[in-house]
């Protein structure tokens, strides 16, 4: 056989070779590849733990439910001995007038039932607070070179009182026990405190 009879057998051979090398390839590449551990491909997804995060920040908050008052008494204490309704007629006639009406909104401040009569003590508070702001006591007890800053101390006293009043009427209105307690508390220390102050000798 002569040489030239050999070179198509040998391309044959050639091209049926290299055609298995390229499906092997190919079959490898098309072929799952294993992730080293410590991957960020090996990572676990993240969409359930954000979608817990963006549920857990739009929750409602839960509504306090223990701001309740406590079981009206059967019998209702009886109502502060006031004169008529009036502006009073002198400052000690004023702050005498607010601890009366203190003791009645005690009584009926808590109880929602007592509501409309709440709201019109605390309206009957504020006129005399505003009269007490009109007619400042006599400061001639202090020393002269302190009266200037009493006479600041007893107005931003008068004002304290007056803003405690707002905030007392808005607990009333919403129905909050514990914020008309803490309130009632805080009108009961600054009376007690001016008196001290400006009234009692």
């Amino acid at each position: 056989m002569r040489m030239t009879n050999w070179i198509p057998i040998a391309l044959g051979l050639a091209t049926a070779f290299l055609a298995t090398d390229c499906v092997k390839t190919l079959a490898q590449s098309d072929a799952p590849r294993a992730t080293p551990p410590g991957t960020a491909d090996s990572a676990p997804p993240t969409t359930a733990p954000v979608a817990a995060t963006a549920n857990a920040t739009t929750a409602p908050a839960v509504a306090d439910a223990n701001d309740d008052p406590p079981p009206k008494p059967a019998v209702t204490p009886p109502r502060a001995q006031r004169g008529p309704d009036a502006m009073p007629a002198n400052l000690r006639a004023s702050m005498n007038q607010m601890l009366d009406i203190l003791f009645d909104l005690k009584n009926e401040a808590p109880y929602p039932d007592e509501m409309t009569t709440t709201i019109t003590d605390i309206a009957r508070f504020e006129r005399d607070v505003a009269y007490c702001k009109l007619h400042p006591p006599s400061l001639a007890r202090f020393d002269e070179d302190k009266r200037a800053d009493e006479a600041i101390s007893y107005q931003a006293t008068m004002s304290d009182l007056m803003g405690t009043l707002v905030t007392l009427e808005d607990a009333v209105r919403a129905h909050k026990y514990s914020r008309i307690k803490a309130t009632l508390a805080k009108i009961d220390s600054i009376e007690e405190q001016g008196h001290e102050e400006f009234v009692n000798p």
